[in-house]
């Protein structure tokens, strides 16, 4: 259509519209309700809908430049958004289906045994007539496996996988059986030709699970393969063969699955590891006061060693490191039980297995327990080992010490494992401090306080909380060693707090104290340490008591000692009970209530064993003014510094009510 004939078709609307309007008028002024001219607001105000998109195009036609302006467009009012279906509701996890689960497999169960027993009974019948022989009755075991493993064959290409694979299971315990028979039961094979029929029938399966990449399936051929020398021997035999065989199963498994990264056969082979290494060491240990071929009682952690290369060289990159520092922990346990055992030194093998623990650890990147596995557990055990091995102190000192520095220099090169290096760093040196100095104690407690203020200083900086519980094993060591030699002193023979226990005594207190302070200054950074830090502050001030009580008990002479340990106790409860008022803590307040009370009964009860009537008299004073300090305070108002632990203030100008009792 020609722009002509358009705007020639939008006249005729126009004039169509106009003469309505014009009807309208004329209705409106016919009725006499109102004028012409009152009118035309009216209209002018009207909105016609229709005329909505034809008034936009007036302004174009110059026939009408007199007329009123059309009416303005209503504003279009947005669609409602459309609702959303509501979502279905989360079905409940269905129940264990046991018709399902007992038609499934229980019926197989139940099916082979009578099986099992039908043939047993007939077998039984004819060994006792004379028509079976051992060797017939070893063939037919055979045939028997070869017919299950055929028809499980059968049933996995043409009806169900996992029921043949049930079978080809069966098949293969039942190759495992009557290769028992044949060698050690009724000797138609030897030992070794049985062992190769079962581990060629557990090769067979395994090889069946990996064209059809069945994990299943090849974990129960590899199962079956570790246990075959199990099953085909009577009695054990040379432990250098069963970990030779173990290993080269291992091997050659790792090099199968390598790219299949198989996880639950992976740990199935850890298993079968640790079991192995078991036997092996049981069948061993009779061996140990008689025979010390060294190949013979070390073969547990060779084979162990040796399994870690197999997965360092075999296994897939995710699992390499994980399954080597398992094996180096199994080699540490074996290594640590042949010591307890042999009692002979094991340097060399500690020494290999800790540096290879790092090693492997330093691959891994994200997993935290497998590198406190590598980093700390392992190399630790291998200490303990060796510390168990060795005999003399001066060497278990040494690789301790060895030990120490190695880890203080990854700990400085290693930012990210630092805090696992900081821990074997304090519990291998506090180890080498007390086998060494063990027998000397005065030397022994104060390197053990100096090494407890050392790593609180490390603390306090790197804020590695696994160093918190080896401190307190140090400083709770350093303590009972120190609480020994203060109580060793003979009573009313020593001047207190001038001897050699009050010395070590004091440095333990102030170990304890700095300990303390650092704990309680991250606290303040970080609520998660608020508990580990009173209680810390408890032991420390329990420390210090004991200390002071011990230099008080036998000191000068009995009067003098009973007079100063219960003005001691008054005073300690005292303070106690200020100090937890300062720092709001319940414990402290409670145990200075218990004190101060223990000192009223002491002056009451036990001031009549003094002889001296002025020390009896004083200490009775004394404690009745610090009862009452007791006293007062738990009638004061709270102060807002001390007490006052409501997170609401009190309003300005209120009266502060005293505290009740």
């Amino acid at each position: 259509m020609a722009d002509e004939q358009r705007i020639a078709v939008l006249e005729q609307h126009v004039r169509a519209l106009y003469e309505q309007i014009g009807s309208l008028r004329a209705q409106l002024g016919g009725s006499g309700g109102k004028s012409q001219a009152e009118a035309a607001p009216i209209a002018e105000s009207a909105p016609i809908a229709d005329a909505a998109p034809i008034v936009q195009a007036v302004p174009i036609i110059e026939a009408a430049p007199a007329s009123p302006g059309p009416p303005p467009i209503p504003p279009r009012v947005a669609p409602p958004p459309p609702r959303r279906p509501p979502l279905p509701r989360p079905q409940p996890a269905p129940d264990i289906d046991f018709e399902k689960f007992l038609g499934r497999y229980g019926t197989i169960v139940v099916a082979s045994l009578a099986i099992l027993m039908g043939v047993g009974t007939f077998l039984s019948w004819a060994i006792e007539h004379g028509y079976l022989g051992p060797t017939v009755r070893v063939i037919l075991g055979f045939i028997g496996a070869g017919i299950v493993a055929a028809v499980g064959l059968w049933v996995r290409e043409k009806r169900d996988v996992r029921f043949g694979n049930l079978l080809l299971a069966l098949s293969l315990a039942i190759v495992h059986v009557d290769a028992w028979a044949a060698g050690p039961h009724l000797h138609v094979l030897s030992t070794v030709g049985a062992l190769a029929i079962a581990a060629i029938a557990s090769a067979a399966l395994a090889a069946l699970a990996l064209t059809t990449e069945e994990r299943t399936l090849f974990a129960v051929g590899f199962a079956g393969a570790m246990l075959a020398p199990f099953v085909t021997a009577s009695e054990p035999g040379s432990v250098v063969m069963l970990l030779t065989y173990g290993w080269v199963v291992i091997a050659l498994s790792l090099f199968a699955i390598r790219e299949k990264g198989w996880q639950p056969v992976l740990w199935l082979m850890v298993m079968a590891a640790m079991i192995y290494v078991l036997s092996a060491a049981q069948a061993g240990l009779p061996l140990l006061p008689v025979d010390h071929s060294w190949l013979t009682v070390h073969a547990p952690v060779i084979f162990a060693l040796a399994c870690a290369v197999a997965a360092l060289l075999f296994a897939r990159d995710s699992n390499r490191s994980k399954l080597g520092l398992a094996f180096l922990l199994l080699a540490c346990i074996a290594t640590f039980g042949y010591a307890v055992a042999a009692r002979q030194l094991e340097v060399g093998i500690s020494l290999f297995g800790t540096i290879a623990a790092y090693l492997i650890a330093r691959e891994l990147e994200t997993d935290e327990r497998w590198l406190v596995v590598g980093n700390v557990i392992v190399p630790l055990g291998f200490l303990f080992a060796t510390i168990v091995s060795a005999g003399d102190r001066n060497i278990q000192a040494l690789a301790a010490a060895a030990l120490t520095v190695v880890a203080a220099i990854l700990a400085f090169e290693d930012e990210d494992e630092r805090v696992h290096h900081l821990f074997v760093t304090a519990v291998a040196s506090g180890i080498a401090i007390v086998v060494y100095l063990f027998g000397h104690e005065a030397r022994c407690i104060a390197a053990l306080a100096l090494h407890a203020a050392l790593f609180s200083v490390i603390l306090r900086s790197t804020r590695a909380r696994p160093l918190i519980p080896t401190i307190s094993m140090g400083l709770l060591l350093a303590s009972g060693m120190s609480f020994l030699l203060l109580t060793e002193r003979g009573r009313y023979e020593y001047a207190p707090f001038l001897t050699i226990a009050s010395a070590c005594a004091f440095a333990v207190v102030a170990a304890w104290g700095l300990f303390a302070h650092v704990l309680r200054s991250m606290a303040e950074e970080k609520a998660d340490y608020r508990q580990v830090a009173s209680f810390v502050g408890g032991l420390a001030i329990l420390a210090g008591f004991t200390w002071i009580r011990q230099e008080l008990v036998g000191a000068w002479s009995r009067d003098t000692s009973s007079f100063a340990l219960i003005i001691y106790y008054a005073l300690a409860g005292l303070a106690l009970i200020f100090a937890g008022r300062f720092r709001r803590v319940g414990l402290w307040r409670a145990a200075g209530l218990a004190l101060a009370f223990y000192a009223g009964y002491k002056a009451l009860a036990e001031t009549f064993t003094i002889d001296a009537v002025g020390l009896r008299v004083g200490a009775r004073i004394l404690v009745g003014a610090f009862l009452i300090a007791v006293a007062y305070w738990y009638r004061v108002p709270r102060t807002p510094g001390t007490e006052n632990d409501s997170p609401i203030p009190p309003p300005v100008g209120a009266e502060q009510v005293p505290e009740p009792l």
